[in-house]
């Protein structure tokens, strides 16, 4: 299990965020978790399910009282279990979000790849010998 779990960290490590982030929705999806990472392109959509039975003045008003948390400008997007919504560019706020040790824990314990193939290669024994 040991080599399991190094195995999944080096490939996190060189993974890329979108398919980290990817990951990481469908963990949150499982496990009913309210951090489901959006692509700041989505928000003014307003087609994310995270806004689903907001008003515009309720988002507005989120948005204003997590002003130091949340950059229009920034690539993506996500709600907390505290109802803030935070936003980060890249890679280092993706780490704030990112419990990588909870993730691989999940996926040993369910043997679930959670869609993504390299992982599931992992599970099958390949690259484990």
């Amino acid at each position: 299990m040991e080599k399991l779990k190094k195995a999944l960290r080096e490939l996190f490590d060189n993974m890329s965020l979108k398919d980290k982030i990817a990951i990481h929705n469908k963990y949150c999806e499982l496990n009913y978790y309210t951090e489901i990472i959006v692509p700041m392109t989505e928000f003014d959509s307003m087609n994310s399910s995270m806004f689903t039975g907001l008003s515009a003045s309720d988002i507005v008003l989120k948005v204003q009282r997590d002003f130091d948390k949340f950059e229009l400008n920034d690539n993506y997007y996500y709600w907390t279990d505290n109802d803030d919504i935070i936003s980060f560019a890249g890679e280092a706020g993706f780490e704030d979000v990112f419990f990588r040790d909870d993730v691989i824990n999940y996926i040993i314990s369910n043997l679930d790849s959670l869609g993504n193939d390299e992982i599931e290669e992992l599970l099958e024994g390949g690259g484990l010998e």
